[in-house]
């Protein structure tokens, strides 16, 4: 049986309040923190700051050419200092398994 699978987030995506949270994924290549939404495939390199701030528009591609996977609770530790949301994989299971398996 797989683990069951948790999402971090930072909060409300700026773009499509109200009906995308901004989840936080670690890119293949660089294991850096990628901040995407998978409501309006918006992504940024880096929380919006202000979390209500759009202050650039992205594709995931963009951002992780060869891909991004899910972060542990540790790594999310690691990376941020603010606060973050867990929340239920199956919420969004349809919109991120075609982005987890890099298409």
């Amino acid at each position: 049986m797989e683990p069951k699978k948790t999402l971090y987030s930072v909060g409300d995506c700026p773009v499509c309040p109200g009906f995308g949270q901004i989840i936080i994924f670690i890119s293949k290549a660089s294991a850096s923190a990628v901040f995407y939404c998978p409501a309006c495939g918006t992504a940024w390199d880096s929380p919006p700051d202000p979390p209500d701030h759009l202050n650039k528009v992205l594709a995931l591609d963009q951002i992780a050419p060869t891909g991004v996977r899910l972060p542990s609770k540790e790594e999310v530790d690691r990376i941020l200092s603010q606060e973050v949301q867990t929340i239920d994989y199956d919420q969004w299971s349809d919109e991120l398994e075609v982005v987890l398996k890099g298409k």
